[in-house]
C-alpha cells in the first residue's frame, strides 16, 4: 500500500521528515537491480542518475541477439505532468535524431505500472574535456572533435530542436576518437516559450538569456559551444546541473577575464561565441565551425 505523508501526525518538523525518509526508501526500494528485466532488456548496472531518471547498463535478453544499451528509466512512477512531459519529449527528440555524432535511440516502452523507458546506444569513453587531458591532445586535434558536436547541434537546429545543454559532460569521445552529444533531457522546439524547462540550466555553461528566462533562439546553444570549445582548450572544473531562480548568470564576464593564453584567433572566436547579447554570435553553428576549420 502507497505511503503518503498524511498517514504521519508526529507533528511539527518529525512529520515531514519522517514521512519523507520512509518514502525515499520505499522509492529506493522499487528500484530495478541487477538481473531485473525492463522490456527486453535485463539490467546489468547502474550507469549514472539525475533528479527525474536513472540511466542502468542493460543487456539484451529475449535471445534475438547480443546487445548491450544504456537505458534510462524514469524514477518517479507517480511523476507530475510535467516531468513526464520532458521525459517523453527526450524520447521523441532522439527519435527524430540519426546522425553519427548523436547518440542513437534504440527501444522504448512502457513498464507493467505504466513507468516510461528508453534504451539508447551505449557509449563506452570519457567526457570531452578529460579526454583532451587524459591523451594529452595537442589543439588542433582538440578542434577536430569539437568541429564533430557542431555538426550534431547544426543537425538539431536543422530539424527546429534547441539542445540548452551543451556541456563537456554531455558529449563524450569513444574508442574511435568519435564524439557522441548525450541528454536531450531540456531541449525545446525553435520558437516555443517553453515553461517546462525555463529554470533549467548548468552553471557556467548556459548563456545568459537562459539566466534571463527569455525565449531561447539557437543562439543559446552558440554560446554554450563557445563555452564547450573553451573547456577543451583551458579545461576547468565543471558545475552541476541545476534548477536555479538567478535572473543573470555572468559566467561571460568571468571566462572573458581568463582568457588571453591562447593564440588570437580561437580568443576573437570564443568572445565571438560567447558575446553578452545574442545578435552579435554567429548566426548558425556552421558559421562558428568555418572559422574553426580557418
Amino acid at each position: 500500500m502507497p505511503i503518503q505523508p498524511s498517514d504521519f501526525q508526529t507533528g511539527g518538523a518529525l512529520q515531514s521528515e519522517i514521512a519523507a525518509s520512509l518514502i525515499r526508501q520505499r522509492e529506493n526500494a522499487s528500484l530495478p537491480k541487477a538481473g531485473d528485466s525492463i522490456g527486453s532488456y535485463r539490467i546489468i548496472d547502474e550507469l549514472g542518475r539525475g533528479g527525474m531518471a536513472i540511466v542502468f547498463r542493460a543487456e539484451r535478453a529475449d535471445g534475438e541477439y547480443e546487445q548491450q544499451v544504456a537505458l534510462k528509466w524514469m524514477l518517479d512512477s507517480h511523476a507530475d505532468p510535467a516531468t513526464a512531459e520532458l521525459f517523453r519529449r527526450e524520447r521523441q527528440s532522439l527519435a527524430n535524431l540519426n546522425h553519427p555524432h548523436i547518440a542513437r535511440l534504440l527501444d522504448g516502452g512502457r513498464t507493467a505500472d505504466g513507468r516510461p523507458w528508453f534504451a539508447m546506444e551505449l557509449i563506452e569513453g570519457l567526457p570531452l574535456d578529460q579526454h583532451c587531458i587524459d591523451q594529452s591532445l595537442p589543439v588542433v586535434q582538440r578542434l577536430r572533435l569539437f568541429l564533430q558536436v557542431c555538426a550534431a547541434v547544426a543537425f538539431a537546429h536543422a530539424r527546429g530542436l534547441i539542445h540548452r545543454d551543451i556541456k563537456p559532460s554531455n558529449v563524450l569521445v569513444d574508442a574511435e576518437s568519435q564524439v557522441k552529444l548525450l541528454d536531450f533531457g531540456i531541449a525545446q522546439l525553435l520558437g516555443e516559450d517553453d515553461g517546462l524547462v525555463v529554470r533549467a540550466y548548468t552553471p557556467g555553461f548556459a548563456s545568459p538569456e537562459q539566466g534571463r528566462r527569455e525565449t531561447l533562439t539557437v543562439a543559446s546553444d552558440i554560446y554554450q559551444l563557445g563555452r564547450l570549445v573553451e573547456s577543451m582548450l583551458r579545461p576547468q572544473r565543471q558545475a552541476p546541473a541545476t534548477l536555479v531562480d538567478a535572473t543573470a548568470i555572468g559566467a561571460a564576464s568571468e571566462a572573458a577575464a581568463q582568457r588571453g593564453s591562447l593564440p588570437v584567433d580561437l580568443d576573437a572566436i570564443i568572445a565571438m561565441s560567447c558575446s553578452e547579447q545574442a545578435s552579435a554570435r554567429y548566426a548558425t553553428a556552421d558559421a562558428l565551425a568555418h572559422d574553426i576549420r580557418a
